[in-house]
């Protein structure tokens, strides 16, 4: 089992002390790191580069198949990463681990299928009307073209919006309760996800500033790192566009495989914010439990 050198995870913390003691923990443990997940970021990385060259767009379109396909492989190598840099943390097996990461993630999918579904539900009656079918005849033998529905799109998109950003702002206490999840085995997902729930929110607007303080590091090098991808993209789209014009292709016939490459190295350095994430979310956790305890103290005291 690897043991890495950190901070004592049960102590008050404010926000920048909890992205310090995460990042002391990457780097401290840089080497034992790489050495432990190599190979799982690597599995990763390249599941999402196959993924990233199956989606790109072609003269004839997108297969879905096959990006259906890298979508599933992302996924269980996503398990098995998260599966992986879980176990120096809370101490357990590959199987244990396994097995809770897949849980987790599957009650979370179903939380989002279940709310999305809501919302698109509530989405029905801002949704633009669509003319009968002899209106659009009127209007084509008349060569009239009817003008947008703006007014109700408006509100269909603003709906979607204002909806869409609330239901992601209350899934923020998921990061704690993910992580006590995974840190105190006698936990049950069933049960955590009420109590455990119901603390996230309590400490909510720590949660937020953390996250928000990592996002915005993580963002700006995620551009920098992820240059490459974008201007492949760009290239794409360019060559796609003198084709549609009787152009002759402007991308080699090793795009592909170009395309794959930059992609495996982006997404293999990201594992590593992946991880710097989950340290984070690991000292958020130890620092609501220490806070939850003084509380409980200074409660019993009086």
């Amino acid at each position: 089992m690897l043991e890495l050198k950190h901070a004592p995870l049960m102590e008050n913390r404010s926000y920048g002390a909890v992205l310090k003691a995460a990042f002391n923990l990457l780097i401290d443990n840089f080497k034992k790191t790489i050495k432990h997940m190599w190979i799982y970021s690597l599995l990763f990385s390249c599941a999402f580069a196959l993924y990233f060259v199956l989606s790109l767009n072609t003269i004839t379109g997108i297969n879905y198949t096959a990006v259906l396909a890298g979508t599933i492989l992302v996924l269980v190598t996503e398990v098995l990463f998260y599966r992986r840099a879980m176990m120096p943390l809370n101490g357990m097996n590959m199987k244990w681990n396994l097995l809770r990461t897949i849980k987790c993630g599957i009650t979370i999918v179903g939380i989002i299928i279940i709310v999305g579904a809501i919302i698109v539900a509530g989405s029905i009656p801002f949704m633009p009307e669509q003319p009968d079918a002899e209106v659009l005849a009127a209007q084509a033998a008349q060569d009239v073209i009817a003008p947008p529905a703006a007014y109700s799109m408006l509100s269909f998109y603003t709906y979607i919006g204002i909806t869409m950003t609330v239901f992601i702002l209350l899934l923020i206490p998921f990061n704690y309760v993910t992580m006590k999840y995974f840190m105190e085995p006698e936990t049950h997902i069933h049960k955590l996800i009420f109590s455990g729930y119901k603390t996230g929110i309590k400490y909510w607007g720590f949660i937020f500033i953390s996250s928000l303080l990592a996002g915005i590091a993580i963002f700006c090098i995620a551009f920098v790192i992820s240059l490459p991808m974008i201007i492949i993209s760009s290239a794409l789209t360019l060559s796609l566009q003198g084709e549609v014009n009787g152009d002759d292709p402007g991308i080699p016939g090793y795009f592909n495989a170009v395309a794959f490459v930059a992609a495996t190295i982006t997404y293999f350095v990201s594992t590593f914010m992946i991880l710097y994430n989950i340290y984070m979310s690991y000292y958020i956790y130890g620092t609501i439990e220490t806070r939850k305890a003084q509380a409980s103290k200074l409660t019993s005291q009086n």
